[in-house]
């Protein structure tokens, strides 16, 4: 029986656990090298642009830690068109599920 490699192919600049999860589920293996980025918004920015920008930062920031390809990548929780930030703590989640409660979900 041969044994799979286990090399990775691929930079993720980014500490999200579920992105290296969806990743593997692939059979993409990952080095990880989380990056601090400003995430605030630029005023009127649309989400989309908020996390295009914020994903291009990210790869351009990890850019310089490893020798292999970069992904950057970012969510965000838009409601109403507000750009939600990410939650510090289990208290602040529940304020942001209330408010969204009925909108759709978009991806």
């Amino acid at each position: 029986m041969s044994e799979l490699s286990t090399t990775a192919v691929l930079c993720l600049a980014s500490a999200s656990p579920r992105r290296r999860e969806l990743l593997a589920s692939i059979g993409v293996e990952v080095e990880v090298h989380p990056v601090d980025i400003d995430e605030t918004p630029n005023g009127a920015e649309a989400a989309g642009d908020y996390v295009t920008r914020l994903a291009r930062s990210k790869a351009s920031a990890g850019a310089g830690l490893s020798s292999l390809p970069v992904l950057g990548s970012d969510t965000a929780v838009v409601c109403d068109g507000v750009i939600l930030g990410k939650p510090d703590d289990h208290y602040h989640r529940l304020p942001c599920c209330v408010r969204c409660r009925d909108v759709p979900i978009r991806c």
